[in-house]
């Protein structure tokens, strides 16, 4: 048997801001299909992947735009605008997944404003993997389970 943690885009905005999360673990088997088996703590180390001295001041950048928020009253992460994604920020229209599908969309929105934070994060990990084991960069164990990683 085969096990992996799947963190979703939400669960990984947490991971990066540096808050311990739980995300589910699947296992992948034959002929049976995968299916969601546990759940795994995450950064527990509370490694921020944000600079602070970026233009976020170490704020995971969907954090910095409200679209949520760490609540340190009940510990644990809180959607302030669910519905952030699905409208362009620009002209306020409703996105539709059929215009994330060509990659020159992608890239300019890439190459607009993100692009140099998605640059500098990159350096960031690229610079930690070179000090650290691989297999533990940021304080993100590899999901072991079952003697798997």
């Amino acid at each position: 048997m085969f096990s992996f943690c799947a963190a979703s885009a939400f669960e990984s905005f947490q991971l990066g801001a540096g808050n311990p999360t739980l995300v589910h673990t699947y296992t992948r088997s034959f002929p049976m299909p995968t299916k969601h088996t546990a759940h795994t703590l995450l950064n527990t180390s509370k490694t921020k992947v944000w600079l602070s001295d970026g233009p976020t001041q170490g704020r995971c950048i969907w954090e910095y735009h409200d679209v949520w928020r760490w609540s340190d009253t009940s510990n644990k992460a809180v959607a302030l605008r669910e519905n952030y994604f699905r409208q362009h920020p620009k002209t306020g229209g409703k996105v539709r997944a059929s215009q994330l599908a060509s990659f020159s969309r992608i890239k300019h929105l890439l190459i607009g404003d993100i692009d140099p934070l998605v640059y500098r994060l990159l350096l960031s990990v690229r610079q930690k993997m070179e000090r650290t084991d691989k297999k533990d960069v940021f304080g993100f164990k590899a999901c072991a389970v079952g003697g798997h990683s």
